[in-house]
């Protein structure tokens, strides 16, 4: 009798074989290589108990006023993160990223690009929600500032984006949203799931020795590989995309 041979694997080895078969396919098919997010909580969240998740703004700093995270709909272990009550007019919060932990050539080579993505929104249509990607060197010196400026649609779905090159001497990132009320008694701008990442192209981490980013345990990078290595398409250098 003919049929499909099936061959029972070890969890261990089949999840060896899977990482080898994804850390070098980038190598074969001259893939670029990607971080993965940059943002830490980006669903402002709180997971330590996983049968449990909780709004949290972990990882964030509140700069003015009283911004909090309300459930989302697309998820229970995802929250958004709201403008305010009544009486806060603006609101903001922002996250600073650390570059350190990357090659230091690679970033000064001013080829790095990044992607930053966010949904972005407000509930009657007047509140305004905003989101900024700045870049500084290690004396605190702005290289490079973009937003998305404000956003006022309440289309929940729609992810605004931006990209550009890293500008060579970066030494942290600051991803700030903030949201201003301009109507009602509450403070009605949203931001949820924003992301950022890294890329560097094939031809330059190879003019490299392949050294893109550095691993702080070198050991962690046949397990990381997958999860920082992915293909992506032409970017635009700088914009505003609806999907």
């Amino acid at each position: 009798m003919t049929g499909v041979q099936t061959c029972a694997l070890p969890i261990s080895q089949l999840l060896f074989l899977v990482t080898a078969a994804l850390s070098l396919s980038p190598f074969f098919a001259n893939a670029d290589t990607v971080t993965s997010n940059l943002i830490q909580n980006s669903y402002f969240s709180d997971l330590s108990d996983p049968d449990n998740p909780v709004g949290s703004l972990e990882y964030w700093d509140i700069t003015h006023l009283s911004p909090y995270v309300i459930p989302s709909s697309t998820g229970s272990d995802r929250y958004v993160v709201r403008g305010g009550g009544n009486s806060d007019n603006y609101s903001r919060i922002e996250q600073t990223i650390d570059l350190s932990v990357f090659n230091e050539d690679m970033i000064d080579s001013g080829d790095v690009t990044w992607d930053f993505s966010a949904l972005l929104y407000s509930y009657a249509g007047r509140d305004i929600s905003a989101a900024y990607v700045s870049f500084y060197d290690d004396l605190g010196n702005e290289l490079q500032s973009v937003t998305t400026g404000g956003i006022t649609s309440t289309d929940s779905d729609i992810v605004y984006t931006l990209s550009d090159y890293v500008p060579s001497g970066s030494d942290s990132i600051v991803v700030a949203w903030d949201a201003t009320r301009k109507y009602g008694s509450g403070n009605n701008g949203y931001m949820s799931a924003p992301e950022l990442t890294m890329t560097v192209s094939f031809e330059l981490a190879n003019a490299y020795d392949g050294a893109a980013f550095r691993v702080p345990a070198p050991m962690w990078g046949i397990f990381l590989a997958p999860l920082l290595m992915a293909r992506r398409n032409k970017k635009q250098k700088i914009g505003r995309a609806h999907v």
